[in-house]
């Protein structure tokens, strides 16, 4: 059955600045893919209702408020029955919890903040500012077309006293000129796939995204997780005779060394020394940079190659450093922006 479905939300190429737009584009084609164009987050939903029910699939719009597992399937709301269940109903999820799946202890979530500028202030590339010795913690802007700028910040929620209000203030100092009207600032809980619930807490139960605590806890980014896990359930859902046990594997064999090797260095970066190391070596060295964008925004690993090859690079800058002549040409006040990358 196909069922027609305009969608009603605006799912034109995302608003970025010119330069952005070739930089993401590019950098999705040196990776492999082919990228015809950006979408916003708003246009991501659309895009798949669409693509979902032209393959058959019928929309309703409900708001669930309770799961019954039983014999014969997956009751939602003692209205409609399911043979499958997936939830990827974000990180406040309705499903994870009448599942029984606890949230995420404060050291495994963070809280982030975004708005939007009416001016750029001359902005014409993504920057991001980092905090040393405070795990993930950066603030960033990035322009968007109409001289306009993205801004926010993120922090994990155990290194942030004051909550909010706390960490507006942040904002306003690390981006003085780039403050974002008040009315345009949503905040958003990340739980972090460092602390994850069981996936498939029942065989015909699934939980994807943000639902399932997949939030990269380097970067606090989600999609790749969100669009590759609701894949697998999907697959599972369709396919096999204990979805389950079929997704919660399919999970494993992608992720189990990405999320080891997150997870390890999420905690190096609560230590002095890390950030400004990992910023410095992948400055210099584009490999490293490649390698770190992996790890921060899709599904890589740490490799022996790749510490032996930063750890040159980070040694060669040390050395440079250390000579007569780049002592005369350091900046008075230290280390030229060591926790900003652009």
């Amino acid at each position: 059955m196909k069922t027609e479905f305009t969608p009603d939300l605006d799912i034109d190429p995302v608003p970025m600045s010119d330069r952005c737009r070739e930089g993401m584009l590019a950098a999705g084609a040196n990776a492999g893919y082919d990228v015809p164009e950006l979408v916003s987050g708003a246009g991501h939903d659309p895009m798949r209702i669409a693509a979902a029910t032209d393959a058959g699939a019928e929309l309703a719009t409900h708001r669930v408020a309770s799961l019954r597992l039983g014999a014969e399937g997956v009751v939602v709301d003692e209205a409609r029955t399911a043979n499958v269940v997936i939830g990827a109903d974000g990180a406040n999820s309705v499903v994870a919890r009448q599942l029984g799946q606890p949230r995420n202890p404060a050291g495994h979530r963070a809280v982030a903040l975004r708005g939007y500028t009416e001016e750029a202030g001359g902005l014409d590339e993504l920057t991001f500012d980092w905090k040393s010795a405070e795990g993930m913690a950066y603030s960033w802007a990035f322009p968007l077309a109409g001289g306009r700028a993205n801004v926010g910040a993120i922090r994990l929620t155990d290194r942030l006293s004051g909550g909010r209000a706390a960490l507006q203030q942040e904002m306003a100092h690390d981006l003085p000129d780039l403050y974002p009207r008040a009315d345009s600032v949503k905040g958003h809980t990340l739980p972090l796939a460092s602390r994850r619930p069981d996936p498939a807490p029942a065989p015909r139960a699934l939980l994807a995204g943000d639902a399932a605590s997949l939030i990269n806890a380097l970067s606090g980014e989600g999609i790749y997780y969100a669009l590759a896990s609701g894949a697998m359930a999907g697959h599972a859902a369709v396919t096999a005779t204990d979805p389950g046990a079929a997704y919660r594997s399919r999970l494993r064999g992608r992720f189990a060394a990405h999320w080891r090797h997150t997870r390890a260095i999420a905690a190096l970066l609560r230590l002095p020394g890390p950030v400004t190391s990992m910023l410095i070596t992948a400055d210099r060295d584009p490999e490293t940079l490649e390698a770190l964008l992996d790890l921060t925004l899709g599904d890589g690993t740490v490799t022996a190659r790749r510490v032996r090859r930063a750890g040159t690079a980070l040694a060669r800058h040390a050395a440079a450093r250390a000579s007569p002549r780049a002592a005369k040409a350091t900046r008075p006040h230290g280390d030229p922006a060591l926790t900003r990358r652009r």
